[in-house]
């Protein structure tokens, strides 16, 4: 076992990879980085002196083996309860959500968008990519001015 509680066969080099994951990403977006090496190296640094490594430069070791990024991905997003955004429960209450915000007030695009990374950070459900979520957002939006229409069509 680590500081973080978390087995380490790989010894610093692992910890020091896991521990930059969790750190950097998990504060930052909530999302796991598609190379878990793509932090600041001040980071990487301060990581390996707060777990007594003297060499920080071991860490570049750390994506030789592509499984194990993702192994540690999973480990820290169950050690901390968080959901994959395709999850369905989470992915259903997500959608009436963004379908309700949508509908219930008038604000832009941009907006919404942060409503909705607050409602995902809250839930704790992984963020995707900005992409995704765009188009999720554009298709409430397009979906709340559809029913207004129709509303108003059927008066």
């Amino acid at each position: 076992m680590t500081s973080t509680g978390i087995s380490s066969p790989g010894g610093a080099l692992i910890s020091t990879g896991w521990v930059s994951e969790c750190s950097w990403d998990g504060a930052r977006s909530r999302r796991f980085l598609e190379d878990p090496l793509d932090v600041p190296w001040a980071a990487v640094e301060l990581l390996a002196a707060q777990l007594e490594i003297s060499d920080a430069s071991c860490v570049k070791k750390y994506v030789q083996r592509a499984q194990t990024a993702y192994e540690h991905s999973w480990e820290i997003r169950d050690r901390y309860g968080y959901r994959p955004f395709d999850d369905a429960d989470s992915a259903a209450r997500f959608s009436r959500f963004l379908d309700g915000r949508a509908w219930t007030h008038s604000e832009g695009p941009v907006a919404l968008f942060d409503h909705a990374v607050g409602w995902l950070r809250r839930n704790r459900v992984l963020l995707p990519g900005v992409s995704v979520l765009a188009r999720q957002v554009a298709a409430a939006r397009d979906a709340a001015e559809t029913q207004l229409h129709e509303a108003l069509a059927d008066r």
